[in-house]
């Protein structure tokens, strides 16, 4: 008699502080499992960018104008 057993993926990701061009925010990137790429964001006020891509400097890129049209809001 057979067993099937369960397989976990990898857990391994690599994680980069990103020093941002935005003023008062601050990014990871982080290479995630499937080949995609995580760029996370928070500003001094607590407010969040998370973005999913498939190239890690367009990612990043994509979540930086995301963090300056938050900041234009709200300042």
């Amino acid at each position: 008699m057979g067993y099937a057993e369960e397989v976990e993926a990898p857990a391994t990701r690599v994680t980069y502080q990103v020093r941002s061009s935005v003023p008062g925010w601050f990014f990871r990137l982080e290479e995630l499992p499937t080949g995609f790429w995580r760029a996370k964001g928070r500003d001094v006020h607590g407010n969040t960018v998370n973005l999913i891509g498939s190239d890690p400097d367009r990612t990043l890129s994509i979540a930086e104008g995301a963090a300056r049209e938050i900041s234009e809001v709200v300042a």
